[in-house]
């Protein structure tokens, strides 16, 4: 009887994830993906069932280290490599990390980019250019010129390597979670590093469907190369004409899960 109950759920949980779809709300916030995942908000905790339990994170535009922390938290066993350019924020980011003692977290201050060397960080500090908690929209890329004013604040230098080159130093030879936050600059990284694609299992990135800044990439871009390079879309959510957040699992993961453990052929 045990098992037939057990069963049952089973059933009703595959119903549940049958299928892809689009759904938008009033507020312009459309989802799409697989629809067990379209009714939940974006997180990196959402692949914890694809995953081990000690997984290596990767994040890139770690910012102050917040989402850092969490994960750290969720995962006990993982080992969590925050890299950060801004010098405030990556001060910030090493006093969390220590204040709360979470070790299994190692911090970096460098920025991801399509070569090695250094690289124009531009920050942004608001409109007026004096604030600060503005921060988090800071790139490598310049501002475009429509878009300076929201834009506005200094310009920095910071050191700059590639993906695979940064694996290599570090002795990673494969990643669980690839976060990528880098404010436009997420294609121009992966183009540059895949031979580290070959190994890594899901991908959390930032989605954008107008070009704030030189040089941005569209998502649509995005989902091509990531497409060619053996991933499939899990989960996107985003608002219409602005950004978004988007999880692609490895094509094996992704058949590995759907097809060969639930029985379920879904593609999107």
């Amino acid at each position: 009887m045990k098992s037939r109950k057990t069963l049952f759920t089973l059933c009703i949980h595959l119903l549940i994830l049958t299928g892809l779809s689009i759904h938008a709300e009033d507020n312009q916030q459309q989802y799409e993906g697989v629809h067990f995942f379209k009714n939940h908000p974006i997180d990196v905790r959402n692949l914890a069932q694809f995953l081990p339990y000690n997984p290596t994170i990767v994040e890139a535009g770690a910012y102050e280290g917040s989402e850092a922390a969490g994960a750290a938290i969720f995962w006990p066993k993982c080992k969590i490599f925050a890299l950060e350019p801004n010098p405030r924020a990556y001060e910030t980011l090493e006093k969390i990390v220590h204040d709360r003692q979470l070790n299994n977290i190692k911090t970096f201050n460098i920025a991801l980019n399509s070569f090695n060397g250094v690289g124009l960080f531009y920050l942004c500090h608001g409109t007026q250019g004096l604030d600060p908690s503005s921060e988090y929209s800071s790139s490598l890329l310049k501002p475009s010129p429509e878009k300076e004013i929201d834009y506005y604040g200094p310009k920095i230098v910071v050191p700059c390597i590639t993906l695979d080159d940064w694996c290599y130093q570090n002795e990673i030879q494969s990643i669980d979670i690839l976060k990528l936050e880098l404010e436009g600059m997420e294609l121009q990284v992966l183009e540059a590093s895949t031979s580290i694609l070959k190994n890594t299992k899901s991908i959390y990135v930032r989605t954008y469907f107008n070009r704030w800044r030189e040089g941005m990439t569209s998502y649509r871009r995005l989902f091509q190369f990531l497409r060619k390079s053996g991933f499939v879309l899990l989960s996107h959510s985003f608002r219409k004409g602005h950004e978004g957040k988007a999880i692609f699992l490895s094509r094996e993961i992704y058949d590995g899960y759907f097809k060969h453990s639930l029985g379920l052929n879904l593609e999107n």
